[in-house]
This record gives structure tokens, sequence and C-alpha cells, in this order.
């Protein structure tokens, strides 16, 4: 099993992973699967993974969205979310798989006052899905090809604590082509417009 980081597959990722102080990286596998069908994007399975809340934080908030995989033309995407409790303050992390919450893993507290909890924009405004997100920035770089392994992610949320450290937006995906290779290359498309452009260097 190749095991990835998520620091090293979306910078939103290693952000919110920053701001919230979580101990421990979530982690996925690269698995061998059929490939990749309509129905398996990051939208068609939100809502399942928040239904697995819905008896112990039904108040969830989308806080990130990403692969939990790298990617490739013979692999089916594994979706993993962090959702937070403005009751407790907690955080979850939820996989799902073709469709199927495979894992649901809590990942202490966010760390965020009341007053935080309620900047965090409704997953509504979320108007872009993975699939033409991807499609966009294929269009927008030609090094990178629909053959080209890929991760990609986006937070919902820049916590105060990390604004002043970090230059991505929320509700932007960050895709990140051959995110294990020496020298990826990663793009970001807006998760409200679908603008596509190179991603800010860090």
């Amino acid at each position: 099993m190749n095991h990835l980081s998520t620091a090293r597959v979306t910078r939103g990722a290693l952000v919110l992973a920053l701001a919230l102080a979580l101990s421990v990286a979530l982690i996925g596998c690269n698995k061998t699967a059929d490939k990749a069908a309509a129905g398996n994007t990051a939208m068609d399975n939100v809502e399942i993974a928040k239904s697995s809340l819905s008896t112990t934080a039904p108040d969830a908030k989308l806080l990130l969205v990403q692969t939990a995989n790298v990617v490739t033309a013979t692999t089916t995407p594994v979706w993993q979310y962090l959702f937070g409790s403005p009751k407790d303050g907690t955080i979850v992390a939820v996989t799902v798989e073709k469709g199927k919450v495979t894992a649901t893993q809590p990942y202490g507290s966010a760390g965020m006052d009341e007053a935080e909890w309620k900047l965090i924009p409704a997953s509504t405004d979320w108007k872009i899905d993975s699939d033409k997100a991807l499609a966009a920035a294929l269009k927008s770089d030609k090094k990178v090809t629909d053959k080209t392994p890929w991760a990609m992610g986006f937070v919902t949320y820049i916590p105060k604590s990390a604004a002043s450290s970090t230059t991505i937006d929320p509700f932007v995906w960050s895709i990140s082509f051959d995110p294990q290779g020496p020298a990826p290359t990663t793009i970001d498309v807006n998760a409200t417009t679908g603008e596509a452009k190179a991603a800010k260097k860090q």
C-alpha cells in the first residue's frame, strides 16, 4: 500500500491540520480499484458523510474535503471530510468509499470560540464539484493529462489562528498532479466560480 500524508496531498489539508492542532495526519492508501465512474464525486458523497454524524454531531459544519488517496486512471477516488461541531468544538474525520462510510474518526478540539464558528460559511457556497474542478485544471495546463495521477481538496474556512501564515483561500480546490513525484504541478480552481489558475507559491 502506498501511504501518503494529507500534508503532501493538499496545501489546504496541511493548513487546517496545523491551525486546528491535529496531532495525527490523515493517511490515505493508493488502492487498486475500478475506474472512477459518475456518482463518485466529492459532492455525491458529502451528504453520505454528514449523515453518519446525524446522532453524534447533528450541527456539524464542513471544514475540509479531500481525496484520501492519490487517484490514477485506474483507481476510484476515496473521499475524506472534516466536520466540526460548534456545540462542543470537536472535529471528526469521515471517509467515504464508493458511496459508503468506511471510517469515522474523532480528531480532538478545533480551538475556535463560538463567534468564530459562526463565521464558517454554509457548504451551499460550494458550487463546483470535484469532476468539474479537475476538468478545469486539466484544461488550464498542457503539462498534465487525464493520465496524470492527482489528489485534490479544499477548506471552507481559514481559522483566525492561521490567517497570517497561509496564502491559500477558502473554497478553492487545490489540485496536485503527480503529487508523489519530485515536482508536482498544483492548480487552484475556485469552488464557487470554476476559475482555474496556477497555485500561489508558498
